[in-house]
């Protein structure tokens, strides 16, 4: 057999144009075509870039706000707390599955 002779995988013998292909080209065209102008692309990513200040300023803040620092470290007891019950009971169940019955 030579090279020429085989067939790529998942290439149809005999058919031209792969129909799902063509489909997949035409949707791609449709959205490409789609697409906002440069002014409306730079002005979108210009608010992104705002609110993304904006959203690390008011981050910023609140971690020298006292009761937040004390709601955080409860959350994060809290978590801690939960975490190591959920730990505790995984092994205490790990331990009956693997320990031997005495007969």
């Amino acid at each position: 057999m030579t090279l020429s002779s085989r067939r790529r995988p998942g290439r149809r013998r005999g058919v031209g144009h792969d129909p799902l292909g063509l489909k997949l080209k035409l949707h791609y065209e449709q959205a490409a075509g789609a697409r906002p102008d440069d002014a409306s692309m730079k002005k979108a990513l210009e608010a992104l870039r705002e609110s993304v200040d904006e959203a690390f300023d008011a981050v910023g803040n609140a971690v020298k706000d006292e009761a937040v620092k004390d709601d955080a470290r409860d959350v994060a007891r809290a978590l801690r707390d939960a975490l190591s019950t959920t730990f505790a009971e995984a092994s205490e169940d790990l331990r009956g599955c693997f320990k031997r019955e005495d007969k």
